[in-house]
């Protein structure tokens, strides 16, 4: 009589892997219903994000020009500063989806100049299309004005002395004899031009009606150009010094 084949050990190990690796039904069910149950939050949002996505992208496209739209300065580099009138908003046309376009205001654009690599003197500055920040769904179609046009100066500092300004007059009999100023001299810095001019600081009116007496008060200083910066801390304290009119000698 003829032995029946023995199965080998070997093959006998990758029949038992296999079944071991391959899952249940009870494994596969219990799989698909934690895939659609966990993490709903999470793929409820895709979902909408999605939906939200494909209406946008359906909607019909519309165009809006938005005016006083906020315009920046990037420089210009180290020592330089704008000086003279500096425009502060420009006008942009906008194309993208109707809902979009309805509900942009100015204040979501802005409009960055680059002045980096601008030298002294009367510059020209092109704004470009993608100098406009604003949402990745909307194009740019034009920019008003399309060129800016400003005056770029050396930033110079100087010292020079605070100056009292008064308002009013003492008491009868009495006469303001002079003033000292704590600090004496201020730094002021600003562009070239507007320095050049400037031999004195004015200090905030100080008033002087009725006063018989000196007195100290505590002011800032008045710069009347909003180019020139003060770089020495404030306030300045002030004594003012009053007294009795001197007879006169004959």
């Amino acid at each position: 009589m003829k032995k029946k084949p023995q199965t080998s050990s070997r093959y006998l190990q990758f029949r038992n892997s296999l079944h071991l690796r391959l899952p249940t039904f009870s494994q596969i069910t219990h799989a698909l219903r934690n895939f659609v149950t966990e993490n709903t939050g999470l793929k409820l949002l895709s979902l909408l994000l999605a939906v939200a996505f494909f209406t946008i992208s359906r909607q019909p496209l519309s165009e809006v020009t938005l005016v006083s739209v906020p315009l920046e300065f990037h420089g210009p580099r180290a020592g330089l500063e704008i000086s003279g009138d500096v425009p502060q908003t420009v006008s942009v046309r906008l194309r993208g989806p109707q809902d979009v376009i309805r509900n942009t205001t100015a204040s979501q654009i802005g409009v960055v100049a680059d002045l980096n690599n601008k030298e002294p003197g009367e510059r020209v500055v092109q704004l470009k299309r993608t100098d406009v920040s604003r949402p990745d769904n909307l194009e740019v179609l034009r920019i008003e004005p399309a060129s800016i046009r400003l005056h770029i100066e050396q930033t110079v500092q100087k010292q020079v002395p605070v100056e009292p300004q008064y308002v009013g007059e003492v008491a009868a009999g009495y006469e303001r004899r002079g003033f000292i100023a704590q600090p004496p001299t201020i730094e002021i810095s600003g562009p070239l031009s507007h320095l050049g001019n400037i031999t004195r600081a004015l200090t905030e009116s100080i008033q002087l009606d009725g006063r018989k007496e000196s007195f100290k008060t505590r002011v800032d200083v008045d710069l009347k150009d909003p180019t020139i910066r003060v770089n020495t801390p404030g306030p300045i304290t002030v004594m003012v010094e009053i007294g009795e009119k001197k007879s006169s000698q004959h």
